[in-house]
């Protein structure tokens, strides 16, 4: 019997491996999903620009591979699941307030206590999103593995709670295996929430 084939998804932080290993599995049994955890943003780290976002994720595939011992030509497809993190929004719906210690996100505007420190960040994820936009495939030698990326808008507690602005990891973490357990033997609701939300926006 054929060994089936591998889908590595790469993702931010524990709560987005919550929801898609307690859910993709079950919706499409064929392959066997893995997870690389990257503990959060790569597109907005200081050293990493346009130039460089690819190397960068190549590592992440690198270290997947080297933990879960594949080799190139065992992964189907690599997936890159991002939070938007409203990088597209005008400057004009940008205010700078004094008084917030983190972002904070409203329905058309962004409140941050850095407001050039926030256009620098936009730039800089625009720009890295753009470039992995671009790419069909990662390379392994002379494999190339297909990659695509998706995105959550504006994170991944916007997308399962309709609130953007969850801040202890014990909600995020809560709120995630909640949603777990709303699609528990119903997955093809989960296909449906994920084409109209997950995969579009929410």
């Amino acid at each position: 019997m054929k060994s089936k084939k591998v889908i590595l998804v790469i993702v931010e932080g524990m709560s987005d491996k919550t929801v898609l290993s307690g859910l993709l599995p079950k919706m499409f049994g064929d392959y066997v999903f893995r997870f690389k955890i990257i503990h959060g943003d790569l597109l907005t780290q200081s050293s990493v620009t346009r130039n460089q976002i690819l190397l960068h994720v190549n590592k992440q595939l690198s270290y997947a591979m080297s933990e879960y011992k594949y080799r190139a030509d065992d992964i189907k497809e690599v997936v890159q699941l991002v939070d938007l993190d409203a990088v597209y929004i005008d400057p004009t719906g940008i205010e700078e307030r004094e008084n917030i210690s983190r972002v904070y996100y409203a329905k058309d505007r962004m409140y941050v206590k850095d407001y050039t420190q926030i256009l620098r960040r936009n730039t800089q994820k625009t720009l890295n999103l753009g470039r992995l936009m671009e790419s069909s495939y990662l390379k392994r030698g002379n494999t190339r593995i297909p990659y695509s990326i998706l995105y959550m808008s504006i994170n991944l507690d916007h997308v399962i709670s309709n609130d953007a602005n969850v801040s202890s990891n014990y909600d995020k973490a809560r709120l995630s295996y909640a949603f777990v357990e709303s699609f528990r033997h119903h997955e093809a609701d989960f296909a449906q929430f994920a084409k109209e939300r997950l995969l579009e926006g929410a």
